[in-house]
């Protein structure tokens, strides 16, 4: 058997360009050799961020999803992940809550959360008409890949600056790739509740009922928000060929491919709990979205 390498470090020299979008300290940095920038990004005090940025790219491989690289970095004594920018030097990022914005002046673009108006049936109706707007774009299965891969890592902050188009030359869009999982595997969970959650007897309480309660940010026509298995049915119900190719693809994930990708993750980045607990939710995911294809997609 081959010995299992970590996943390497990348060692940032000097911090340039302060990023001010979020929450978290981050800092642009200029590769001469590579001819681009890469974002360095500081995960948050007492939480997984960190692993869970990169557990979550290593995944999105797994299946081919588009999506952010991002890789464990560490700047003098600060722990984060460095990510290559996904937009060019003459391309813009234009978020979610732009386009939802030209079709509702009153949409609250500044605002992030409980924010009613942010529907996935209208999200995903832009992402359609924009298709149709560029042709041999696959924007919309894509979109729909996303909503699926929250599902299975339990990412719960798909807010509307969470995905977007970014504009390339001669003004054709394309939809960016994913980003930004830091809040997928319950990595803000305290080891504490974790070592709990893993055990507990009570039904409220353990890996199930954790991913049960995992909510999106969007709503449905009724003003109620969407958790992340009620939008893959919602978009089952409109879109059952573009989900059910997300499915099929989650559905050759094994479970060696996910027990190695955390057992890459440098200790100093995760705990032993933290490891047990994404990858209990990864577990119950992937459960609850095999029943989801088998009541949706033909040929079963």
């Amino acid at each position: 058997m081959d010995e299992l390498v970590l996943f390497p470090i990348v060692e940032i020299k000097v911090k340039q360009e302060i990023e001010q979008l979020g929450t978290k300290e981050k800092y642009w940095i200029y590769c001469q050799e590579e001819k681009c920038k890469k974002l360095f990004k500081i995960g948050r005090p007492n939480t997984g961020e960190d692993w869970a940025e990169v557990a979550a790219y290593e995944i999105a491989k797994l299946i081919d999803l588009p999506a952010a690289k991002y890789e464990f970095a560490k700047y003098k004594n600060s722990l984060g992940t460095v990510s290559t920018s996904i937009v060019l030097d003459n391309e813009q990022l234009i978020h979610g809550n732009e386009f939802l914005a030209e079709i509702d002046n009153n949409y609250p673009v500044n605002k992030f959360y409980k924010v009613k108006e942010y529907r996935l049936d209208t999200a995903a109706k832009i992402v359609s008409d924009i298709d149709e707007q560029y042709p041999n774009l696959s924007s919309l299965v894509n979109f729909i890949g996303y909503i699926v891969f929250d599902c299975l890592i339990a990412n719960q902050d798909r807010h509307h600056e969470n995905w977007g188009f970014i504009l390339k030359q001669q003004g054709k869009l394309s939809l960016a790739p994913s980003y930004d999982h830091a809040a997928g595997f319950g990595c803000r969970e305290q080891d504490a509740k974790i070592a709990e959650r893993l055990v507990t007897k009570d039904k409220n309480f353990t890996v199930a009922a954790y991913c049960q309660r995992a909510k999106t940010p969007f709503y449905d026509k009724r003003s109620q928000r969407l958790g992340t298995l009620e939008a893959c049915k919602l978009l089952g119900s409109n879109y059952p060929e573009q989900l059910c190719y997300w499915l099929e693809k989650i559905a050759t994930i094994g479970t060696d491919d996910i027990r190695n990708i955390f057992a890459r993750i440098p200790n100093e980045f995760i705990s032993e709990k933290q490891r047990l607990f994404a990858q209990a939710i990864l577990k119950e995911n992937m459960t609850k979205l095999t029943a989801l294809k088998k009541e949706i997609c033909q040929n079963e």
